[in-house]
């Protein structure tokens, strides 16, 4: 099991997306079945996504607090038709 505590994304010319799932909301999120809003945090389990931001976004920064249980999470940073930029975080540590 994965849980993803608070989640800060911003462009340069955008107010910041902010998320911290304390109101039991996953507002601003897609979500695969997989994913719910429990205990104040999003949480997830097997291999499902859980998307926020905007493709127009180009230049950004990223802020997370993820803590993994079990198991394996990619916290995709960038994601396109040419592929994907991630930080692979395991029980042990990150990739």
């Amino acid at each position: 099991m994965k849980d993803i505590r608070s989640l800060r994304l911003s462009a340069p010319t955008t107010a910041p997306f902010v998320a911290d799932f304390k109101g039991g909301s996953e507002d601003g999120f897609d979500l695969e079945p997989g994913w719910r809003v429990a205990g104040g945090k999003l949480v997830g389990k097997g291999h499902v996504w859980a998307t926020a931001g905007s493709a127009d976004w180009t230049d950004y920064s990223f802020e997370s607090k993820v803590q993994v249980h079990e198991g394996t999470v990619h916290v995709n940073v960038r994601v396109n038709d040419d592929g994907r930029y991630f930080v692979g975080v395991f029980p042990e540590g990150l990739s």
